[in-house]
C-alpha cells in the first residue's frame, strides 16, 4: 500500500510547555513511522484570529472602515473595531448557526485558502487536540471546522487524537455534536473525556488510549540527568547547581492551568507559604516552570524563598527525568504529572482546567484527594503531612506507576491506530 500524506494539525512544539513540545514529538514520531506528513499546522497559528483580509497598512484599514460603516466609524472605540474586525473578517464560525455560511465560504474558496490547499493535497487530516479542546476559543474552533470541511467537501478521512474535550460551554458542545459524529473518529488520552461524550455526543466513533507523552517512558537516565545538571545544561535560576543538588532529594512544585482562569487567586501568597512550610522537611524544594503562564508567579516565590526555579528552556529529556526522579511531584500541570508517573514519583494533585487530573490519577489506577487551586493555603498543613509521609517511607508504593505507565506508553501508541491497521 502506497505511503499516505496527512495534514497534521495542532503540532504544538513550538510552544512554550513542556508536556505539548514532549507529545507533538511523540506523536510526529508516531505518524511518521507509518505514514508522510504532507503538511503541519501549529497551533500557535491557528490560535490567534486568521482574517480573510489583511490591513496591510493605516490606509487599507480605513478604507475598510468608511467603507462599512462611514463617518460613524470615526466614533467607535478601539475595543468596539476590534470586535468589529473579528466579527466582519473572521475566517471560521464561532457558534454552529454559522457553519453552514463559513461552509459556502470554504467551497468558494474564500477563507482559509491555505488550509484548504493543505486539506486537498492530503490523504487524512490528523489533529492533535491535547488539553486545548475545552472550549470555543479559537484553535478548537478553528480545527473543529477543518475536520469538518475536510470530510464534507472533500471526503478525507478525518481523526481528532490524543485529546481530552470539555462540555461546559454550551457554545462549544454545539459545535462538537455538529462535527464529531461526521469524522472517523475520536482518540481520548483519558477516560472521563470518553465518558463525558458517550453520555453528551452518543455516537460510538471513538476510543480511549493514552497521552503520547507516556512513550518518553525510555528516557529516563537518572545518571545521564544528573551529569546533565553538574555540566550545567539545565536552565536552573537563580544560582544554578549552587542552590540544587540532584543526587539528593527533592521535590518538585509546579503551578496548574487552571491559574490563567483563577488569576485573582494570591497564587504567590499562598505558595510562599506552603514552600516555606515544606523547607522544614529533609528534602531540597525545587520550583518547577514548565508552562510560560506559571512563570511570573514562580519566579517571585522563588524570589521570596530562595528557592531553585527550573525554567521553561528545559529539554524534554532533562524535564522528563527531573520529575522521574523526585520525591514527590505537587502541582496541577497534566504532563508534568505523566513525567512523574513515568518514574514512580507519587503525585499530590492540585485541579486544572478540566477534569484531566482526576481522569489521569483514573487512567493510572490510584486515588487521591486534588486540591482545590485557589485554596490552598487552607491545605497546606494536609499537603506538608503528605509530603512527610512520602518522605519517611510511611506513603502509598507508587512503584506500580512504573508498571502502569510500561503499559500506558503501549495504549498511547493507539492515538495512530488507523495508519497501523
Amino acid at each position: 500500500m502506497a505511503t499516505r500524506d496527512v495534514f497534521f494539525i495542532g503540532d504544538t512544539s513550538r510552544g512554550t510547555n513542556w508536556g505539548s513540545q514532549a507529545t507533538s514529538m511523540a506523536l510526529r514520531e508516531f505518524i511518521t513511522e507509518y505514514a508522510n506528513i504532507q503538511s503541519t499546522e501549529y497551533t500557535h497559528n491557528l490560535s490567534g484570529y486568521n482574517s480573510a483580509r489583511c490591513f496591510h497598512n493605516n490606509q487599507s484599514f480605513l478604507k475598510y472602515m468608511f467603507r462599512n460603516f462611514g463617518e460613524a466609524a470615526l466614533e467607535k472605540d478601539i475595543k468596539e473595531v476590534g470586535r468589529t474586525i473579528l466579527e466582519y473578517q473572521d475566517s471560521v464560525p464561532r457558534t454552529v448557526e454559522e457553519f453552514s455560511r463559513f461552509f459556502t465560504k470554504a467551497r468558494n474558496n474564500t477563507v482559509l485558502q491555505k488550509e484548504l490547499k493543505k486539506i486537498r493535497n492530503s490523504d487524512m487530516v490528523v489533529v492533535n487536540g491535547e488539553g486545548l479542546m475545552w472550549k470555543a476559543g479559537r484553535f478548537a474552533r478553528t480545527s473543529l471546522f477543518l475536520l469538518y470541511v475536510a470530510k464534507k467537501l472533500y471526503g478525507k478521512e478525518c481523526y481528532l487524537v490524543n485529546t481530552t474535550i470539555g462540555f461546559e460551554d454550551p457554545i462549544f458542545v454545539d459545535m462538537l455534536k455538529h462535527v464529531l459524529p461526521e469524522i472517523d473518529e475520536v482518540i481520548f488520552r483519558e477516560p472521563i473525556s470518553g465518558e463525558l461524550y458517550d453520555q453528551e455526543i452518543q455516537s460510538d466513533n471513538y476510543r480511549v488510549a493514552a497521552d503520547a507523552a507516556f512513550t518518553h517512558l525510555n528516557t529516563i537516565d537518572s545518571k545521564a540527568f544528573i551529569e546533565s545538571v553538574n555540566n550545567n545544561k539545565v536552565n536552573i535560576m537563580p544560582f544554578g547547581t549552587a542552590n540544587f543538588d540532584p543526587s539528593e532529594p527533592y521535590v518538585c512544585v509546579a503551578g496548574s492551568s487552571i491559574y490563567a482562569i483563577k488569576q485573582n487567586t494570591p497564587v504567590e501568597e499562598y505558595y510562599s507559604k506552603l514552600c516555606e512550610e515544606l523547607n522544614d522537611l529533609n528534602a531540597q524544594i525545587v520550583l518547577v516552570v514548565s508552562a510560560d503562564k506559571d512563570d511570573k508567579f514562580l519566579r517571585e516565590v522563588s524570589t521570596r524563598q530562595g528557592l531553585p526555579l527550573i525554567g521553561l528552556s528545559t529539554s524534554t529529556f532533562q524535564a522528563v527525568n527531573l520529575l522521574a526522579n523526585a520525591e514527590a511531584y505537587i502541582g496541577g500541570r497534566y504532563h508534568p504529572s505523566i513525567f512523574s508517573i513515568l518514574g514512580g514519583t507519587p503525585i499530590i494533585p492540585f485541579e486544572a482546567n478540566t477534569h484531566k487530573i482526576e481522569s489521569l490519577l483514573k487512567l493510572v489506577g490510584t486515588e487521591r484527594k486534588v486540591y482545590s487551586f485557589d485554596k490552598i493555603n487552607e491545605y497546606t498543613t494536609d499537603i506538608y503531612n503528605e509530603v512527610e509521609e512520602i518522605l519517611t517511607g510511611s506513603y502509598e508504593d507508587t512503584s506500580e506507576y512504573r508498571y502502569r505507565a510500561e503499559e500506558l506508553s503501549n495504549i498511547a501508541t493507539e492515538n495512530v491506530h488507523f495508519l497501523m491497521d
